[in-house]
């Protein structure tokens, strides 16, 4: 058994990489520890990375229980070589729905309790412009640059008594 937030990072990675989902775009989401991304090869397809936030909240109920929230970071990045605003628009897409699946799905990890989505962001880059360059070819525009996108989700975890 690892860290409560580990274990739930590792679930929220076995669900993005479930069969069954059906994103509108391939990736392979990756546990990580460090949420960047460096160089031009290593975003030639499409990137999930989810890491769990090193903050965690813990309050104090009473004599002999605490309350403790986890927050995860999710972070979708991608190469962008000489393309139109569609392809963009496909990518915020795709992070859209997985950020509205993962600010309402609870998780519950066996012998560490369940995990309850806050149903908010604490963090949304929709994108970074500042990593396109953006260039005309006639009447139409391309893009050049890294897509990337990172959003924060908190989960309340209520640990079996």
């Amino acid at each position: 058994m690892a860290a409560p937030d580990v274990e739930l990072a590792n679930a929220i990675v076995a669900d993005m990489n479930a069969t069954a989902r059906n994103w509108t775009q391939y990736f392979r989401a990756e546990r990580t520890w460090t949420p960047l991304w460096i160089g031009k090869d290593q975003l030639g397809d499409l990137q999930c990375i989810v890491n769990p936030w090193p903050i965690a909240e813990v309050e104090s109920l009473s004599r002999d229980s605490t309350s403790s929230t986890y927050s995860i970071d999710f972070g979708f990045a991608k190469r962008l070589d000489d393309q139109t605003i569609e392809e963009i628009d496909n990518l915020r897409l795709l992070v859209d729905v997985a950020y509205k699946r993962y600010a309402k799905t609870n998780y519950t990890v066996a012998n560490v309790g369940t995990f309850i989505a806050l149903r908010r962001l604490d963090e949304y880059v929709t994108f970074d412009p500042s990593r396109l360059d953006r260039s005309k070819d006639g009447n139409t525009t391309n893009y050049t640059g890294d897509f990337l996108s990172v959003f924060r989700v908190p989960y309340l975890l209520k640990a079996p008594l």
